[in-house]
């Protein structure tokens, strides 16, 4: 149940930005994503679904912008999208 808003949510092509951060929709590794920005706080979150089974979430304090997007690309979500079907 909680699958299906959240698929709706990634596959929307949505992008807001504004001088306190961003969030936006994007692809990491093929699959469907949204990257959250805070400045302030220097939080970033990234969200993907892999294959059409998993959530995988990476949340970062004080790294830097896309320092959650740099952890997340380094996963091998293909090798865990090959798990779907297990």
């Amino acid at each position: 149940m909680l699958y299906a808003p959240v698929q709706m949510i990634m596959n929307m092509k949505m992008s807001t930005e504004s001088t306190e951060g961003y969030e936006r929709s994007a692809k990491i590794g093929g699959f469907p994503a949204h990257e959250r920005w805070t400045k302030v706080s220097q939080e970033n979150e990234v969200t993907i679904l892999v294959a059409d089974r998993f959530v995988v979430t990476t949340t970062t304090r004080g790294l830097g912008e896309d320092s959650a997007k740099k952890i997340a690309e380094s996963i091998d979500l293909k090798g865990l999208a090959s798990k779907a079907g297990s």
